[in-house]
């Protein structure tokens, strides 16, 4: 029930913030705002300068931020068919996103931070227009989104559903590849996130009970690499700025 801020440089602790509830997420924004969500659902913008709280977004069920590359808005989603776009410095909402009919696992800011990308358990991926608050383009799957991302600074954009696989969609133009992605045969389930290489012309997949990490060719879908992991279970994955480092973490301290 604590968010900390860290100095990265001492690695020592500068400030605690408790709360009465368990923290779901949290993000930092530009002019040392922070903002956290509770387990709830229910968000709050932070001055960190006088750790004090100056804003409470008019949102809900939110368990997912992302952040703005200018650090100036916030996209959040949640268990409810709804995402927002909220201003980082004053928690006033700027756009509310109502196109989904289920719950929303995933949202990402296009570079050029006038669309977003949505993903819901509906099966549907959106991506919306900030200008109008509207959707731009809606890509339906057979299933859940359970993870999306956009490649190649916003011309295209890849997303993960269960059992259809990954799935590349080109802008506008529609579909470009997929694949039925395993990192075992005979558990075709076991992928269950995604991310893009810092030059968007990889992609690295891995599940939490997956046994390897596979890195495909985003413009192919060809399989370049399968990571084997020990652990029994993976919980994370990234990949470093330069993109020659993956580092994967799992069960046991592993």
């Amino acid at each position: 029930r604590t968010a900390i801020i860290w100095n990265a440089t001492s690695c020592s602790a500068l400030r605690t913030l408790v709360f009465d509830v368990d923290v779901e997420c949290a993000s930092v924004t530009h002019q040392e705002r922070v903002v956290t969500c509770s387990e709830g659902g229910e968000c709050a913008l932070w001055d960190t300068s006088r750790f004090e709280q100056i804003g409470v977004p008019t949102v809900r069920g939110v368990w997912g931020l992302e952040l703005f590359p200018s650090g100036t808005r916030v996209l959040s989603w949640g268990r409810v068919p709804v995402a927002w776009v909220w201003d980082g410095t004053t928690g006033e909402v700027t756009c509310e996103l109502r196109g989904h009919a289920a719950a929303i696992d995933v949202g990402r800011v296009f570079p050029d931070e006038e669309r977003v990308l949505t993903g819901s358990r509906d099966g549907k991926a959106i991506i919306w227009d900030l200008r109008s608050c509207a959707p731009l383009h809606v890509y339906r799957h057979s299933d859940w989104v359970i993870d999306a991302v956009v490649l190649a600074g916003g011309r295209s954009i890849a997303a993960l559903s269960l059992p259809e696989g990954l799935v590349v969609w080109s802008g506008d133009l529609g579909e470009r590849w997929r694949m039925r992605v395993a990192s075992r045969p005979e558990e075709p389930g076991d992928l269950s996130a995604l991310a893009a290489f810092p030059a968007g012309d990889r992609l690295i997949l891995w599940g939490l009970r997956a046994p390897a990490v596979l890195i495909v060719d985003a413009a192919t879908g060809a399989l370049l690499h399968r990571l084997a992991h020990s652990s029994s279970f993976l919980y994370e994955a990234v990949v470093a700025p330069a993109g020659d480092i993956v580092v994967a973490c799992g069960s046991g301290g592993v």
